[in-house]
């Protein structure tokens, strides 16, 4: 091992990094390095047939990674992914522009190259750079591992992947591989960010507050089959909807239209009024475009049993829900002795569509909209209300190749959409086509326009949805019967306990009074204890059986005391109240963990009257 490469992997290992083994197995035979007249690193690939691919500037490197970093560079950027660090020389430029708080990401294809940098430079300075994160790609699960281990430990906030141009040369379609695997890693890290995130506090707060309602509609198990055979078009509210509103408009009739609810604004605006509406917003923020539609009041939807409360009612037409799949939702399904329909990991409404409209028994499926990308500095169709997009730190800029071969702008959490919507077409029955004129390429699903796929299509008659509503309207009610059985009943169980619990608290209280008084015997005080352990015992017994409807409420503020005393003398079930969503389960759960605060003073009280003996204090002594 040669004086440089020593000193550079020792750098490398003062920081815990280990290449030495990779390092040595790399066949540096194809490459070729030089020294140009100013002392400068150069390097070359000799291909199988012998022609000489240029990785880095054969005469000034320096200035070839000068107009490079320039071509990238941006002050705002937190962290640049780098493809390939050629001869290290873009890597020094960029490290002497970036900021302090900002992160280098080099991911390295080439390895014998990096070994031929390693033996002719002396490096320790880059290597030594803490913002520096230097990968190997092996072309196994080693790269994603070790992003994961990356963006776990630094800022994912607007990224910037980029290429070096020689090493893209070389790599080919690798790059491609590498994209997507950065893709994964950062969702890796976004799936395992820990349980309890105000996402799922509000998921959970929403199915509760839906638990009943959502049961008491038509369940998306009676749209089964209702459009076998026929067309659809899976619509998304991107801003290729734009190019495809006049072939909607002029042969909508030869397709169902499948709409996410962010794509209704712009298809009203165009005279469309779609056939199905797809929702799964756990948030309000977009119940108010709804309002006073009245061209959807015969339009049915679909909902999510974990869609915000307030698409419930803003939707006027038919309802039909479909389950989460989770813990929440299977509970709620046992309690009613129902077996709902499940769609889950959906992702966006988008992707929801393209899921509902094979549900439904299409044939085929068109998608646009689902652009997945801005274009330009839009994110939205025209007309959307929200057509401009900010940055967030838990939600990077990306870059990514569209469907026309240029790179677009798109978020992390869009790149993991389109890949789970590949992912879901891939299990569909339906034959899908990609009508959509921007947004991320869907790799191998086929193109067709738009207006030539429903061309193509005979004109349909189409489905009496509200009939089919009807139809289920019986086995909905059974269940919402059942479910209200139990909430009834779980409501008298958890009143009864936390009046057990209040009048222990208040029976401890008594006793440490009298024992500051030294008027406690030893018997009362036996006695109390012992009820406060059985009471505590039962309360934590009921928590955990009712631990899935506990946790809905857990550090949110869904009621104030008044709203559960209204709760709990019928005004929940006016139509007029804000509470007509929460029921007898909802205000069960409250008192259940009413009872678990009274469970907590008990605790306290019984430990701090362990610590005493009946006269010890002297009277009027501060407990």
């Amino acid at each position: 091992m040669n004086r440089l490469l020593s000193q550079n992997l020792a750098a490398l290992s003062a920081r815990g990094i280990d290449f030495t083994d990779s390092l040595d197995s790399a066949d540096g035979y194809a490459f070729e390095f030089q020294t140009t007249n100013s002392g400068s690193l150069t390097a070359a690939y000799r291909e199988s047939d012998g022609k000489l691919v240029q990785v880095v500037s054969r005469f000034s490197p320096e200035k070839e990674a000068t107009r490079f970093v320039d071509s990238i560079f941006g002050e705002s950027v937190r962290m640049f992914i780098l493809i390939g660090c050629g001869a290290f020389h873009p890597v020094r430029e960029l490290l002497a522009r970036m900021r302090k708080d900002a992160s280098l990401i080099v991911i390295e294809p080439l390895i014998a190259i990096l070994r031929g940098a390693f033996e002719r430079l002396d490096l320790r300075g880059a290597l030594s750079d803490e913002r520096l994160h230097l990968l190997l790609d092996s072309g196994d699960r080693s790269l994603e591992d070790g992003l994961t281990n990356v963006f776990q430990s630094i800022s994912r906030s607007s990224v910037r992947v980029v290429v070096h141009p020689g090493t893209a040369r070389i790599i080919g379609t690798r790059e491609n591989e590498i994209r997507k695997t950065i893709s994964r890693a950062i969702e890796r890290v976004r799936r395992a960010a820990p349980p309890g995130g105000r996402f799922i506090r509000r998921m959970r707060r929403n199915q509760i507050e839906n638990a009943l309602r959502a049961i008491s509609l038509p369940f998306v198990s009676a749209l089964r089959g209702a459009i076998a055979g026929k067309a659809a078009v899976a619509i998304g509210a991107g801003p290729s909807l734009d190019h495809d509103l006049a072939a909607l408009s002029e042969h909508g009739d030869r397709a169902y239209i499948v709409c996410a609810d962010s794509a209704v604004k712009p298809l009203l605006d165009a005279g469309i009024v779609p056939d199905l509406i797809c929702s799964l917003d756990i948030v309000p923020d977009k119940i108010a475009r709804f309002e006073n539609l009245r061209e959807l009041d015969e339009t049915p939807v679909v909902l999510m049993d974990s869609s915000n409360p307030g698409f419930f009612d803003v939707f006027r037409g038919p309802k039909f829900v479909a389950s989460h799949g989770n813990e929440f939702s299977k509970k709620i399904d046992e309690i009613a002795g129902i077996s709902r329909a499940v769609l889950h990991n959906l992702f966006t409404a988008g992707n929801m569509c393209v899921v509902v409209a094979n549900y439904l028994g299409a044939s085929r499926i068109a998608i646009t909209g689902l652009d997945f990308s801005f274009s330009g500095n839009s994110f939205h169709a025209a007309g959307h209300g929200n057509e401009t997009w900010k940055t967030r730190s838990d939600n990077p800029v990306l870059e990514a190749v569209s469907v026309t071969g240029k790179n677009v702008n798109t978020f992390a959490n869009l790149m993991a959409s389109k890949q789970r919507l590949l992912e879901q077409i891939a299990e569909l029955e339906a034959e899908v086509f990609d009508s959509r004129v921007s947004g991320l390429t869907l790799d191998e699903v086929r193109r067709l326009e738009l207006a030539k796929f429903l061309e193509s299509e005979p004109p349909v008659r189409k489905v009496n949805f509200a009939e089919l509503a009807r139809q289920q309207k019986a086995e909905s009610g059974r269940a919402s019967d059942a479910l209200r059985k139990f909430a009834s009943s779980k409501l008298q169980r958890d009143e009864h306990l936390r009046e057990k619990a209040s009048k222990l608290a208040w029976d401890l209280r008594d006793i440490a009074e009298r024992i500051r008084l030294g008027t406690a015997d030893d018997g009362t005080k036996r006695r109390v204890q012992k009820a406060a352990n059985a009471c505590t015992l039962e309360i934590d017994s009921k928590m955990k059986s009712d631990r899935l409807f506990a946790e809905g409420l857990a550090h949110t503020d869904i009621l104030t005391s008044e709203e559960f005393i209204r709760t709990k003398t019928g005004l929940a079930g006016s139509r007029t109240s804000r509470l007509h969503d929460l029921g007898l389960l909802v205000a069960s759960t409250v008192l259940l963990e009413t009872a678990c605060l009274l469970k907590c003073e008990i605790h306290g009280l019984r430990t701090l009257l362990g610590s005493f003996a009946p006269g010890t204090l002297a009277p009027g002594a501060d407990l």
